[in-house]
């Protein structure tokens, strides 16, 4: 598990940052079945330049399958989707924090976030339709 309770997001900058996200696909499961599935961070979820540091020279990790982004705010769904499948390959789903039961206040970036889910199926099932292709190629 990757408790990251005790950490100051005040204290970490850009190098700090860009050194965790890369250490992620480094992570080894503790104890054994465990694995690092899920992630929970709060962040400005924009499209950024794919050919510049840190995100050009960061591994993917595989490891984790959904992510939890809170209330986070989302400027361009579908660039956001393409770009968190680059990093996390093997994302199925975002989940957004909801309000209780009784409270009627809409839910912020609802729907960017829900197009967000709607892309990474896509990809998601890109990926598997090329896998199958590929598995097909080599057999014949």
């Amino acid at each position: 598990m990757l408790d990251l309770d005790w950490l100051c997001t005040s204290d970490v900058d850009d190098k700090a940052f860009k050194n965790m996200v890369q250490s992620w696909p480094l992570l080894e499961p503790r104890p054994p079945h465990t694995t690092l599935s899920t992630l929970d961070i709060h962040f400005a979820a924009c499209s950024i330049d794919a050919n510049s540091e840190p995100f050009s020279t960061t591994f993917p990790n595989e490891m984790t399958t959904w992510l939890c982004v809170g209330f986070s705010p989302i400027v361009d769904p579908k660039a956001v989707a393409c770009q968190l499948y680059a990093l996390l390959p093997n994302l199925t789903r975002v989940v957004r924090h909801e309000w209780g039961v009784d409270d009627e206040r809409e839910v912020p970036f609802y729907k960017e976030w829900n197009m967000v889910n709607e892309y990474l199926q896509v990809l998601t099932e890109g990926a598997v339709l090329r896998e199958n292709i590929g598995k097909l190629w080599k057999e014949s």
